[in-house]
């Protein structure tokens, strides 16, 4: 039995070594580990590895029950309250085969990323809109009244994705939250290597909510381009959402799917997925940005007098 316990701990000390944690106690029932600034329980449960990140010691019940909220279906784990030695502690629960290596390194990413969030709970959009703003960069558009949580340089929203899913265009884990949570915004930025690198929106309002992706920060980019086209897209979709009012349901039924520099310009149709069909059934593609959102002005039948204009729109 103690070999059994040992042999479990040299797997739980494997995976917390490749997140490049902190091992600072071990016995026959787990590891304890810090990660960065984040404190954390490791153990092996039914050969799985079963993680607690430690994201707040003891926080404002309140406080911690609107974050939870905020943050219910996070990706490859859970966001909760538990009991604790000296009071109560908000974490993040893993549990994940011992060889989703990149699943698990994502989760000891998506721990920095909440607890930063929680650290900054205060601080909202200001970070946002000054990065953007010392950038050059259009602030895209964005429900007014959520809180916007800065999980990072360069990572906001009122939901957490994962930068390098969204960087990954992960169209099928954003169209999951969005039946799951209705509209939510999330902009990051994440890469890898010198040159590949994408920043990453998504926003919704009424029924429509747009996944998009351009270029920026590689080594070899053309930063006006970058700009021009981040600009241009930010632009179009400030048109578009501003033609729905308040009345409107806020449960998107077309998700826009764009990258400039992955070749994609794709129309999915939400209702379908909710139905039960697969991804590339509901999906349609189109052979660029403009006519993308041509097509869908004309599945919402929208005309010129709702973007406010009595001329034409260019898309």
């Amino acid at each position: 039995m103690t070999g059994t316990k040992e042999s479990a701990n040299v797997r739980v000390r494997d995976a917390l070594e490749g997140v490049h944690a902190t091992i600072t106690r071990e016995d026959k029932g787990g590891i304890d580990f810090e990660l960065d600034d984040i404190d954390g329980f490791a153990r092996e449960r039914r050969g799985r590895l079963r993680v607690s990140y430690f994201i707040a010691i003891d926080p404002d019940p309140e406080q911690a029950a609107q974050f939870i909220a905020a943050h219910a279906d996070t990706p490859y784990g859970t966001v909760e309250s538990i009991a604790a030695e000296h009071g109560t502690a908000l974490r993040l629960l893993v549990e994940l085969p011992f060889d989703r290596d990149q699943e698990i390194w994502t989760t000891a990413n998506t721990a920095r990323g909440l607890h930063t969030g929680w650290v900054n709970r205060h601080v909202g959009s200001g970070d946002l809109l000054a990065t953007l703003d010392a950038a050059g960069i259009a602030v895209p558009p964005h429900q007014p009244h959520p809180v916007v949580h800065t999980y990072g340089a360069w990572s906001w929203g009122n939901r957490y994705l994962p930068p390098f899913q969204m960087y990954m265009f992960d169209v099928g884990l954003v169209a999951r939250q969005l039946i799951a949570h209705g509209g939510f915004f999330a902009l990051s930025h994440a890469g890898h290597g010198v040159n590949s690198y994408g920043l990453n929106l998504v926003t919704a309002k009424g029924h429509i909510a747009a996944f998009v992706q351009h270029g920026y920060g590689g080594a070899y980019a053309d930063p006006v381009h970058d700009l021009v086209d981040i600009n241009a897209t930010y632009s179009r979709l400030h048109v578009l959402l501003r033609a729905f009012k308040a009345d409107r349901p806020d449960v998107p039924r077309w998700l826009l799917a764009y990258s400039s520099f992955r070749g994609g310009a794709e129309l999915i149709d939400l209702e379908q997925l909710r139905c039960g069909a697969r991804l590339e059934d509901a999906t349609e593609p189109f052979d660029g940005e403009s006519e993308l959102f041509e097509a869908v002005v004309g599945r919402l039948a929208l005309r010129n007098l709702d973007f406010g204009t009595a001329g034409s729109v260019t898309w």
